[in-house]
């Protein structure tokens, strides 16, 4: 046994840092549930497992130490970067400033990427981790199929299909309200279903993962997201090429993937129209082109320091050019490009900052050799992080729970960094509660 298992709760930070990222599927709408703005459970226990878990003594062996890097040396600059860039904007202050810098830029992502590693420490940990992951797959997943075959009756919460959705809709855009991000998540949820497949003991468990795994990939069909659908189909190929044994599975699995999808198309009454006129939509296209263009304009404009994080909608309109190919529209939209938002807003300094982070806290833990029981995590990782990369790029990433799963699978892939410290025996004995 080891030493952190003799004391009582020693699963307690891994439970509210799942439950908490479980939450944030409703984060930014707990308004349309009853509870007041300001109240954001997902961020109360957010705060919560982190106290939990940094009062733990690691002396003691109930928790690993905490060990700081290079990484998070960086990670750290690009915070106080970000923060003295919002300071000096005169936009700290406002709620479309604050939202993005803690969830996309993200401080809550930094945090979780820090104390992953510590609170999930331990293969039972992990398990918490994916058990919470498949029961958020299962809500996703059903929620997007009744969406996307009409069932909007049986829809919870309500607010899913109340709110109105002129521009997605007919999508499937869960409790995101968004359907870019519930296709980003559900892939991330499929690739976490997957994992407790392979790792899972119980026979019935691993059935129901993969049950899970399987329709939440179908339901991206729902989203009518090409991003999602690009992502989705880079992300396999790039994670097969990483796993002989998945190249293996995939010659199985990708003629029946063709099969789901060509009958969801012929016995769904109008998916194939809806799908074919997705895909000849040009219509977005031109936004995103004319705001990706305003953006580096911007960037040409104020290369070093940008003009200060949340200020892309006020001060990028005289930015905008009209191209001779396509009509000028969508000027005073968010900008669906999260590396030229950060470029734009905290120059080429910032944002260079922040993507050196990016790359040496998810590519370090991606290419790093670890102990064989994190090898699916750091394959799935590279399925997600291909993920979120190509869509990052197409969508402006501002919802919390494809951040923050990005950055805290990140930190679990990271646990050999931070070996348990055995406590001395009379420590130990002294610590251990009265029965």
């Amino acid at each position: 046994m080891a030493p952190h298992e003799r004391y009582r709760w020693p699963n307690l930070p891994a439970w509210l840092f799942s439950l908490a990222l479980a939450l944030t599927v409703f984060s930014g709408n707990w308004r349309q549930l009853g509870l007041p703005g300001l109240v954001s459970p997902d961020r109360l226990l957010l705060l919560t497992g982190f106290v939990v878990l940094m009062t733990r003594n690691p002396a003691l062996g109930q928790r690993p130490y905490v060990r700081l890097t290079p990484t998070h040396a960086v990670l750290l600059l690009a915070a106080a970067f970000a923060i003295c860039s919002a300071v000096a904007a005169g936009t700290l202050g406002e709620q479309a400033t604050i939202f993005p810098l803690v969830d996309r830029f993200g401080l809550a992502p930094f945090l979780l990427f820090l104390v992953g590693p510590i609170a999930f420490a331990t293969e039972k940990q992990r398990r918490i981790l994916l058990g919470t992951f498949v029961v958020v797959s299962a809500y996703l997943g059903v929620t997007a199929l009744l969406q996307g075959v009409g069932l909007n009756t049986l829809v919870f919460p309500r607010y899913i299909v109340e709110l109105s959705g002129e521009v997605q809709a007919g999508r499937a855009r869960g409790p995101f309200l968004d359907a870019a991000i519930n296709g980003i998540s559900l892939f991330f949820c499929a690739v976490a279903c997957t994992i407790a497949y392979i790792t899972f003991r119980r026979t019935w468990t691993r059935r129901v993962a993969a049950a899970i795994a399987v329709l939440c990939l179908i339901d991206l069909l729902f989203t009518q997201e090409r991003s999602v659908w690009v992502g989705a189909i880079a992300a396999v190929l790039c994670a097969a090429a990483a796993a002989p044994a998945l190249r293996r599975r995939l010659a199985i699995a990708l003629p029946l993937a063709v099969l789901a999808l060509v009958a969801a198309l012929v016995l769904l009454p109008g998916l194939y129209q809806q799908t074919t006129e997705r895909i000849g939509d040009q219509r977005t296209e031109w936004d995103r082109l004319n705001l990706d263009t305003a953006a580096e304009n911007m960037i040409i404009a104020r290369p070093l320091f940008g003009f200060g994080l949340g200020t892309f909608k006020e001060r990028s309109g005289p930015y905008f050019v009209q191209n001779p190919d396509f009509p000028l529209t969508n000027t005073g939209g968010e900008l669906h490009n999260v590396f030229l938002s950060t470029g734009a807003e905290l120059g080429l300094l910032g944002g260079s900052i922040w993507l050196l982070g990016l790359a040496l806290a998810v590519g370090g833990a991606m290419l790093v050799r670890g102990p064989p029981e994190l090898y699916p995590w750091r394959i799935g990782l590279i399925a997600i992080a291909v993920m979120w990369l190509i869509v990052a790029n197409l969508v402006p990433m501002v919802q919390a729970f494809p951040n923050q799963a990005l950055w805290l699978w990140a930190g679990v892939a990271w646990p050999w960094r931070y070996a348990m410290v055995p406590a001395p025996a009379a420590d130990a004995t002294q610590a251990v509660p009265a029965a």
